[in-house]
């Protein structure tokens, strides 16, 4: 391997990079920085993972202490801010985020 073919071998690894990152910040950018919600309301959404291209249903609830509960297996009861729910959504949701306002009763 050249000097030069090494060179343009990093180039292209920063473009990659620089690609990614700027398709991060266009994700972070659609959520408010401030947490809008209120207490127990609920958010729906789908999230598709890179790795496998797994899609998979989300609903997530802010209780009364201000912090967010996540489901699926590795967020489940864990408390998450709300920055910490927007890096989650920030990349892999392209469609709606659904914003649950009616409840009825199941039984």
């Amino acid at each position: 391997m050249t000097q030069l073919n090494f060179i343009e071998g990093e180039i292209r690894n920063y473009q990659e990079r620089i690609a990614h990152l700027r398709d991060v910040a266009a994700g972070l950018r659609r959520f408010p920085e401030e947490d809008p919600f209120e207490d127990g309301e609920v958010l729906s959404f789908q999230k598709t993972f890179i790795e496998g291209g797994r899609v998979y249903d989300y609903v997530i609830l802010r209780c009364n202490n201000g912090l967010w509960y996540t489901s699926g297996p590795q967020r489940g009861a864990t408390p998450r801010t709300w920055h910490e729910i927007v890096d989650f959504m920030a990349t892999g949701v392209e469609g709606p985020i659904v914003r649950v306002k009616i409840w009825e009763t199941a039984f």
